[in-house]
């Protein structure tokens, strides 16, 4: 986006920026492939978040994919989003949403002819209102307009908004299916899409309550695509970033920093050695369980020999801070977690 004079400012805009970006390559690839991509980052989400690490990267990515479905289907997020939940709650049909109490339904009966139509008449206005929704505000309706979502992760944790993700992902699927076997229109799957995209939104929104949603997107997509830097983007099919796979580049630069170590301290060469060894064994392997187990095996040893060594100099003082860092290192591999 460093390019653009005109950074994208709603939610049809960063569809649009993504669909430029990727199409040459998003075009030729299946539905399932597309879908892959999105539940795999949509599980490293939770991961990311039950772990409290920063989930704004994964956020970004999980959407992204869900904006790359959505271009593929031909399906305007926004719109879809806004026609779903147009400044009221699509069952109880208020603002804020009280199914809690109604159990899903309207407070009191109404035709369904007459509540579809107070739903699109909602949607006209929200429509003729706000023509074009910036992403920030949409975070923002959707926590207005479900506020227990935020109770609910303040009390319990993410568990719950991210289990309802997973189930509106099989109901994306089972949509799709549905309308390929011509059993179901694309509104089906328009429907669900929209409901992964709200969840998503709401938890954005709570994650980072002050965070602008919209400044992420830019930040990410800057330099283009995140991979290859490229804009239209060149990556090869599966080319992806690892994330839970041991990244063999990083275990061996840990490795060279523990044979670094082997120089420095000689009186410790015989417990450093044998993490050589093991790391040697592992970028061999490529294993990330006997990567996990290695690497914690080894900052057990570096955490040893930094109880016993005192830094009675600046040189050594020098390795005691190099010591740390490496413990820092190995604690910062995202696939050891």
């Amino acid at each position: 986006m460093k390019s653009l004079k005109e950074k994208p400012k709603s939610i049809s805009d960063i569809q649009s920026y993504l669909k430029q970006l990727y199409s040459s390559k998003n075009d030729a690839r299946s539905i399932e492939y597309l879908y892959c991509y999105l539940f795999r980052n949509a599980s490293y989400l939770s991961r990311v978040i039950g772990e409290k690490r920063d989930p704004k990267d994964n956020f970004i990515k999980t959407l992204s994919w869900l904006f790359a479905i959505s271009n593929k289907l031909k399906v305007n997020l926004e719109d879809v989003f806004v026609r779903k939940y147009p400044n009221i709650c699509p069952y109880c049909l208020v603002k804020p949403c009280i199914c809690v109490k109604t159990g899903k339904k309207p407070v009191h009966y109404i035709p369904e002819w007459k509540a579809a139509e107070e739903v699109a008449n909602f949607y006209n206005v929200a429509k003729s209102s706000v023509p074009s929704l910036g992403i920030d505000k949409a975070v923002t309706g959707i926590n207005d307009l479900y506020p227990a979502n935020k109770h609910i992760w303040n009390a319990t944790g993410p568990a719950y908004q991210f289990y309802r993700i997973l189930e509106e992902l099989g109901e994306v699927h089972e949509a799709y299916s549905a309308f390929v076997r011509g059993d179901r229109k694309k509104e089906a799957i328009e429907d669900e899409i929209a409901d992964i995209f709200a969840w998503l939104l709401s938890s954005w929104g709570i994650a980072h309550e002050s965070i602008s949603l919209q400044d992420a997107f830019i930040s990410y997509y800057y330099k283009g695509c995140p991979v290859c830097h490229l804009n239209p983007c060149e990556c090869a099919d599966h080319s992806d970033r690892g994330e839970r796979l041991v990244e063999i580049s990083e275990l061996i630069s840990f490795k060279k920093k523990i044979e670094e170590l082997c120089i420095l301290l000689p009186e410790y060469n015989d417990k450093l050695s044998i993490s050589v060894q093991s790391l040697n064994a592992v970028a061999e392997s490529k294993s990330t369980v006997s990567a996990v187990r290695s690497v914690k095996q080894t900052t057990a040893v570096l955490e040893q020999v930094a109880a016993t060594f005192k830094p009675i100099d600046s040189a050594a003082q020098s390795v005691n801070s190099l010591i740390k860092s490496i413990i820092a290192i190995a604690k910062g591999f995202s696939w050891m977690t």
